[in-house]
This record gives C-alpha cells, sequence and structure tokens, in this order.
C-alpha cells in the first residue's frame, strides 16, 4: 500500500551528519542542509529536477567543492537560494538568472571567480544579492541598476574594479551597500540615499575619489557611513549633522578639506 506523505512546509537537515534523505519531492517546499557536514561537489542537484516546486533551497555552510550545477536553474519557483561559506569555486553560473522569481541570493565566502553574470540583471524580483568574500573580478554590470526591488547588495572583499554604476544610486528600495575590499574607482553615485531609505553604506579599502553623496541623511535613517582608506576630495557635507541616528563614521585616510560642519559634534558618534 503507497505511503501517503503530509505537504511539508520545510524539510531540514541542519547541523546533522546525513547523506541521504528521501521524501516525496511534490509534497516539499523548503530544503535546508546548512551547516552540515557534506564534502565533494553537490552530488545532490542530481535530483533536483523532481523538486521543482521548491521555494527555499538552503545548503550553505557546509564542505561541498566544485561548482554550481547549472541544474539550479531548473528551480523555476525557487524565490531564496543559500549556498554560502563552502568551498565552491569556478565561475558563477550564468543559468541562474533564469530563476525569476528568486527575491533573495546569497552565495558569500565561497572561491567564485571571474565576473558578475550580466543574467542576473533579469531577476527583477531579487531584493537580496550578496558575493561577498569570493575572487571575482570585471566590473558591476551596469544593468544592475535595473533591479528596482533591490534593497541589500553586497559584494565586499572580492577583485572587482571599475566604477560603480550611478544608477545604483537610483535604485528606490536599497537601503544597504556593501563594497568594501575591493579596486573601486571613480566618484560614488551622487544620488545614494535620495530614496530616504538609506540605512548602511562602507565602500572602505577603494580607490574612489570626488565628494561624498550630500543625500546620504534624506530620510534620517542612516546609522553606518564608513569611507576610510580612499581618495574622497571636497568638504564633509553639511547634511550629515542630520543624521541623528548615525553610530558608526570612519572617514579616515582620504583627502577631505575644509572645516568640521557645525553641530557634528551632537551626533552620537
Amino acid at each position: 500500500m503507497p505511503h501517503s506523505y503530509p505537504v511539508l512546509p520545510s524539510l531540514s537537515c541542519s547541523k546533522s551528519l546525513m547523506h541521504t534523505v528521501t521524501i516525496s519531492p511534490d509534497r516539499c517546499r523548503l530544503m535546508s542542509y546548512g551547516y552540515g557536514s557534506w564534502s565533494d561537489s553537490i552530488s545532490v542537484v542530481a535530483i533536483l529536477k523532481a523538486w521543482y516546486q521548491l521555494a527555499i533551497e538552503e545548503i550553505g555552510y557546509n564542505a561541498f567543492t566544485g561548482t554550481i550545477p547549472v541544474e539550479f536553474s531548473l528551480l523555476s519557483n525557487l524565490k531564496y537560494l543559500d549556498i554560502s561559506n563552502c568551498s565552491l569555486s569556478g565561475p558563477l553560473p550564468r543559468e541562474l538568472g533564469d530563476l525569476t522569481k528568486l527575491d533573495a541570493l546569497y552565495l558569500f565566502k565561497n572561491k567564485f571567480n571571474g565576473e558578475i553574470p550580466v543574467s542576473y540583471t533579469k531577476l527583477k524580483a531579487l531584493k537580496v544579492l550578496d558575493l561577498s568574500g569570493n575572487q571575482l573580478s570585471g566590473t558591476i554590470p551596469q544593468e544592475l541598476a535595473s533591479l528596482t526591488e533591490l534593497t541589500w547588495l553586497s559584494l565586499i572583499d572580492n577583485n572587482l574594479s571599475g566604477t560603480i554604476p550611478q544608477g545604483i544610486g537610483e535604485l528606490p528600495n536599497l537601503d544597504t551597500l556593501l563594497l568594501w575590499d575591493n579596486y573601486f574607482s571613480g566618484i560614488l553615485p551622487q544620488k545614494l540615499g535620495s530614496n530616504g531609505k538609506f540605512l548602511s553604506l562602507d565602500v572602505s579599502t577603494n580607490s574612489l575619489t570626488g565628494p561624498i553623496p550630500r543625500n546620504l541623511c534624506h530620510g534620517n535613517k542612516l546609522f553606518k557611513l564608513i569611507l576610510f582608506n580612499n581618495m574622497f576630495t571636497h568638504e564633509l557635507p553639511g547634511s550629515l549633522v542630520k543624521c541623528t541616528l548615525l553610530s558608526r563614521l570612519r572617514i579616515q585616510n582620504n583627502i577631505l578639506n575644509g572645516t568640521i560642519p557645525l553641530g557634528f559634534g551632537h551626533l552620537k558618534i
């Protein structure tokens, strides 16, 4: 007599030593294997064709090696993908750009190299993109500025270079931009913060120049501004005195001039 399985909202093998899981694939919406002890390549993907209804996939914090199999692109209902903190390498698969329902993509702390695929700019529902702690090179695709739902962009600790697309500063929902420890040059997008939602900016240890954007405190939500080890010029924007929530400010090792704006001493930094 065949077994009847209930619909599972979640299947988790986190913090386990499991290597094999058997469950009816059409009755699961979330699969989590994070914080396990798996190693070698992601051989589990061989069965992913059957798991087409998965919406959340968490397999980060394992000892996976090799590359991300292109079969992940078959999970057309996937909204959340976390394969962070493993030992994966090679280029980022451009096929992930076919996961058009994805709203969060975490691939940080691996060994990925090559460029950020332009195909990722097709992820119009994407709210979080974290590619930090890899070996990515090249530039930020200009088309990334078309991801209007994006709230969090983190590319820290890579080998990225070139200028930061000015369109990034016009994203209507962006509240966090983390780009430290790369080789970016040119000026920061001058409209950063003009959406009134900006919370955190860290672009330290790059080669950025020019003025600090004047709208960072528009909306008075900014609490972290980290700009050290660059070549910023001009004066500190007087608008920073409006950042009453600002608790972290680091601007050393730049070429700033002028005077400290009046009222700066009243901030909680």
